[in-house]
């Protein structure tokens, strides 16, 4: 059983990295290509903009939908595989990270200063970095539970904790503008 699982979760885990870092070397070529120079001046004040923007919706004292595809990855698909590869394609279509719902505005942030910096390999590092925080909480989760059946229960914590969600994205956005203001003025 922890053999099987181990095998899933990396699968899952592998497929969503390469995804995730696709996108991001994309988001950095399109930097490299349009824009004419590095981040500077204008794209520092962008990137500091959607991080205070991303804390002035997190804490609620501004309310507008972010631009985001409205769909979940479908239960239905997957099921002709079975284990690693039902598991791999999951995290395939999550690691794409713009193909499925999200809610928290430091998605935005992180496609803006890939963009910005222009250096496919930034990006791909930057959202890499971004699809191994998110499945952390695939590896970590058993480990909190006591047992399988506490799957929904847990669900139903993180659905009325919304507001600790949203603590971490303005703790998320607020480490960023302080990181781009130390790199910006080093």
């Amino acid at each position: 059983m922890k053999r099987s699982w181990l095998i899933n979760v990396g699968a899952y885990t592998l497929a969503g990295l390469v995804t995730s870092a696709l996108v991001g070397s994309l988001l950095g070529a399109i930097g490299l290509l349009l824009l004419p120079e590095k981040m500077g001046a204008p794209g520092m004040a962008v990137a500091l903009g959607l991080a205070g923007l991303g804390v002035i919706r997190a804490l609620g004292w501004t309310s507008f939908h972010l631009p985001r595809v409205r769909r979940q990855t479908p239960n239905s698909w997957p099921k002709p595989f079975e284990g690693a590869a039902a598991s791999a394609l999951w995290g395939f279509d999550v690691g794409l990270t713009f193909t499925t719902r999200f809610t928290f505005s430091g998605l935005s942030l992180l496609a803006a200063l890939a963009i910005l910096v222009g250096q496919p390999a930034f990006g791909a590092g930057l959202f890499a970095a971004f699809w191994l925080g998110r499945a952390a909480s695939v590896w970590i989760g058993p480990f909190l539970l006591p047992d399988a059946n506490a799957t929904p229960r847990l669900l139903g914590w993180i659905n009325r904790e919304v507001w600790l969600f949203r603590g971490i994205n303005v703790a998320g956005n607020t480490t960023a503008i302080l990181l781009l203001l130390l790199v910006h003025y080093e």
